[in-house]
């Protein structure tokens, strides 16, 4: 089943997932839906299976720096007004029933044990796959779905789950090879790439993103992969003296990741993630949240840091200096934008010469649990001033 919290339906039964600015960016070849007029905008949520309770939490989650809840009668036009300035963004998925259109219709596996699940470019927008295949030629798209062998029964059934309409060129004819590829080289589909040939673990993980797609909430500052290790951090090195930390386990657990680093430091309890997890779980009301695949509202960090003994008050639009501040007491959990991330910034050193390096413990498993050192210019494009600062005490 879907979040439906974030993936809406309208009257029409057509389906949208609601982005954020903290979410990755969406494939190219889909579009938003623009919104310019506010009665027009406030109309179009009228066609929406969203309760006004739902609407105001949409709200009260993306206003977090005023403070002030807004009141049911201002909802309509404070979500219209957030539409407009593409606060949030609706973006239309195309596949969503997939017990309708099922991912093995659409999958090619070859003979070394790699398949190739072909799926509309919005699939990208609820879900996170290991590698995905893409192309900007048609000629490159169609050379590459003649190496994968497929009969044309194969291509038949893959065009007709894709609804992929045909369209008569100069000869007359349009080839399923043709068909595939032309839509390939627009970027409307996209080929997500598993190989199952690398054992069990492997295998489980390949599962997983395909049977979860669709579960992505959108949540203010969830972590999101493809943020690769910058080797540029100031000494990112870590030497044998630096003291280590616990890393995620899951790929949106940064959330669950930092609070642990921070109950460790404060409580000395080493609690294991997977009991923070499911902790989380009741916390946001929600036993069927999968972090694998979903963000989380970094605000319910305070909760959880609360009932493991660590008390904590949250704000948002810190500078730099006063996080300095801040840090000079207790390390803080902040946010990171470019993609959404938790992470601890543990101290702000300060040399001779007045160049700051900001130490901060990153629980992407890429950093091996060792700090990272970053400058200050490093630090501030990476440091998310609208996302809300948590200050242990």
């Amino acid at each position: 089943m879907y979040d439906q919290r974030y993936i809406l339906r309208d009257c029409f039964g057509r389906l949208y997932k609601l982005a954020t600015p903290y979410d990755r960016p969406a494939p190219v070849a889909v579009e938003a839906e623009l919104f310019f007029d506010p009665v027009l905008t406030q109309e179009r949520l009228q066609d929406f299976d969203v309760s006004m309770e739902r609407w105001r939490q949409l709200v009260d989650i993306n206003d977090l720096q005023s403070g002030q809840p807004v009141s049911d009668q201002a909802v309509p036009a404070k979500m219209s007004e957030l539409l407009i300035q593409g606060r949030y963004r609706l973006y239309p998925i195309t596949e969503a029933d997939r017990f309708i259109h099922p991912p093995q219709k659409r999958t090619i596996e070859t003979s070394d044990k790699t398949r190739y699940l072909f799926t509309p470019a919005s699939t990208l927008l609820i879900s996170r796959p290991p590698e995905v295949k893409t192309f900007n030629r048609k000629e490159d798209a169609k050379a590459f779905i003649n190496s994968l062998n497929a009969d044309e029964a194969q291509l038949q059934t893959i065009a007709t789950e894709l609804s992929l309409p045909k369209q008569t060129n100069k000869s007359g004819a349009d080839t399923l090879i043709e068909r595939l590829s032309r839509h390939l080289a627009t970027g409307k589909v996209v080929i997500v790439v598993s190989k199952t040939g690398g054992g069990p673990k492997q295998e489980k993980q390949a599962e997983t993103e395909h049977s979860q797609v669709g579960h992505r909430p959108v949540d203010l500052g969830p972590h999101e992969s493809g943020d690769t290790p910058n080797h540029s951090d100031t000494n990112n090195e870590a030497t044998s003296q630096e003291k280590t930390f616990h890393t995620q386990e899951k790929s949106n657990s940064c959330v669950i990741a930092s609070s642990r680093n921070i109950i460790e430091q404060k409580t000395g309890q080493n609690i294991p993630e997977s009991d923070l997890r499911q902790q989380m779980k009741e916390i946001m009301n929600n036993p069927n949240h999968n972090f694998e695949t979903n963000g989380i509202n970094p605000i319910y960090a305070q909760e959880l840091l609360k009932q493991n003994g660590v008390n904590s008050t949250t704000k948002s639009g810190l500078t730099l200096d006063e996080l300095q501040t801040h840090t000079a007491e207790t390390p803080v959990l902040i946010g990171f934008k470019n993609p959404g991330h938790r992470v601890i910034l543990d101290s702000v050193e300060v040399d001779s010469s007045g160049n700051k390096t900001y130490v901060v413990q990153d629980p992407d498993p890429r950093y091996q649990g060792r700090p990272r050192r970053m400058t200050e210019s490093e630090f501030s494009n990476k440091y998310n001033e609208r996302a809300i600062v948590i200050i242990p005490e």
